[in-house]
């Protein structure tokens, strides 16, 4: 299902103008690109990075054309996809930091203020009293939601906020295909726990 909520947002046009068909083009497309960029060189990390960060592009400018029709270029692309998906992943980040506050023993680290978040992603650290994020994880997974945990290579930091010996945090990370019904999913999970725990 995830699959196909992506290639939607990313070929909806394809789909749409030339129906099933064109969505078979862009998969052979993909496929053929693929392909041919193992043929060229598949070997080293920077190839691979390169062909992940064009890719990633490419997703980003047709989501922004999907969003924004009138997108002529590249980057007119880029800019309708982010004109859209920004406040969209701000209003789901609020949601979930209004519903992680209410929860007890709840430590969130970062910009809590609501009025400066343009000045963060949507992708938010916290803790739950002395809980070890794994265990947290774990039980969020064991109800299909999937988060991450630990210091994501961030050692120093882990060590200075005094997490590093405790697990670290768990994290969440909030994206454009992601729903508010999810974030209430989350909420209710999360609140499940701490009654349990």
């Amino acid at each position: 299902m995830f699959a196909i909520q992506i290639f939607r947002a990313a070929h909806g046009d394809a789909v749409r103008k030339e129906g099933t068909s064109g969505a078979v083009q862009a998969i052979q497309s993909a496929a053929r690109d693929e392909c041919l960029a193992g043929v060229l060189g598949n070997g080293n990390a920077g190839a691979r990075i390169d062909r992940g960060n064009r890719r990633g592009r490419g997703y980003i400018a047709e989501l922004g054309r999907w969003c924004d029709p009138t997108a002529k270029t590249r980057r007119e692309a880029l800019a309708a996809a982010y004109r859209t998906t920004v406040p969209y992943e701000r209003a789901l980040l609020t949601k979930l930091l209004d519903g992680l506050e209410t929860l007890p023993g709840i430590q969130v680290f970062g910009i809590k203020d609501r009025a400066r978040f343009e000045e963060r992603c949507s992708t938010i650290s916290f803790r739950i009293g002395e809980h070890n994020p794994t265990e947290i994880a774990t039980f969020l997974g064991d109800r299909g939601i999937f988060t991450w945990d630990g210091n994501f290579y961030a050692l120093n930091l882990s060590e200075r906020l005094g997490v590093e010996s405790k697990g670290g945090v768990l994290r969440v990370g909030l994206v454009h295909y992601n729903t508010a019904q999810e974030v209430d999913r989350l909420l209710a999970a999360l609140r499940e726990f701490c009654e349990s725990h």
